[in-house]
């Protein structure tokens, strides 16, 4: 190596420890829809109380869990999938039966999905559905991550609701 090229990989690796590894690795980053916790701003809304809130998050901790697992089984048949059809005479029938048993592990997902939605409106008075619906502007509607691409100012406590059930 040419004493030039040593001086640019010595500033190269100099800039890296300087801006930290969170730019060396940006996919090591907390990612916030894993996380459980009921947002601040709708459990203040709510007035939930800490039996709520922790009864919330578990119910949410669980369905994460769950999910994790069932996603990663849907990928690894995807996987699956994927080098059938690249072999030589791919076999319809196997095919056949990883697409049911894609399309099965995403009902249980939308099934757990469902069921957690279910279990954290259960667990709020119907004081406080009331006021989330007042919240949220019209009768209740869930789905997924609505409060992770939301903004500044844009009804973060009722847009917090429709994540419950991640």
């Amino acid at each position: 190596m040419n004493g030039w090229t040593i001086r640019t990989m010595g500033v190269g690796l100099a800039v890296s420890l300087a801006m930290g590894t969170s730019f060396a690795h940006p996919h090591r980053a907390p990612r916030p829809e894993l996380s459980a916790a009921v947002p601040l701003a709708l459990a203040q809304a709510l007035d939930l109380s800490a039996e709520q809130r922790e009864r919330i998050e578990q119910l949410r901790r669980e369905e994460l869990k769950q999910a994790i697992a069932l996603k990663a089984r849907i990928r690894l048949l995807q996987v699956e999938m994927a080098e059938l059809l690249d072999s030589e005479t791919p076999e319809r029938e196997l095919l056949g039966a990883k697409i049911e048993e894609v399309a099965a592990l995403e009902a249980q997902l939308r099934k757990l999905a469902l069921d957690t939605r279910l279990d954290c409106k259960a667990a709020l008075t119907s004081e406080q559905l009331e006021r989330l619906e007042d919240l949220h502007g019209r009768p209740l509607r869930f789905r997924f991550g609505d409060f992770l691409r939301r903004g500044p100012g844009d009804a973060p406590a009722a847009a917090a609701w429709r994540g419950f059930g991640n």
